[in-house]
């Protein structure tokens, strides 16, 4: 799963406006990015490279499992996700799928959190592999 490197790019007017755009390292900027909702033209530009912090997402494990009769399963389940926008190639998805509830209280454990810590409380909370896209149930590989 390869991340994009991410960057913010900053923008000041003359009369004090500011705004930021949150883009790929390899954004085309274009004319209209340089100008305010107001329509003030940038006097100042800065680029800054995104920190290795960890974001969180929350997948939805709903899927079609019938497309004839439209059946849909895992439907209020979600995985958590974990990546970094600084480029590296890391990432982590849950094994299990969770209710809204119990999602919520797993990403609240990561927000804010480096590589290093994440990997930590994700090893602690038994969440699943780290740099894999395959989740299956252990007890049935074993059969």
């Amino acid at each position: 799963m390869n991340n994009k490197k991410m960057k913010w790019i900053e923008y000041f007017s003359e009369n004090g406006d500011l705004w930021q755009l949150f883009v790929e390292d390899d954004y085309q900027e274009t004319q209209a990015d340089t100008l305010a909702h107001n329509g003030n033209e940038a006097v100042t530009r800065r680029e800054m490279p995104a920190i290795d912090k960890v974001q969180v997402t929350i997948i939805p494990a709903a899927r079609i499992v019938d497309k004839v009769k439209g059946q849909v399963a895992g439907e209020k389940l979600f995985h958590l996700k974990l990546s970094l926008i600084n480029g590296d190639d890391w990432f982590a998805i849950s094994q299990q799928a969770f209710s809204k509830e119990e999602i919520l209280q797993y990403a609240s454990l990561f927000v804010g959190l480096n590589k290093f810590q994440a990997e930590r409380v994700w090893k602690s909370k038994k969440l699943g592999e780290v740099n894999t896209i395959r989740l299956e149930d252990k007890e049935e590989t074993n059969n």
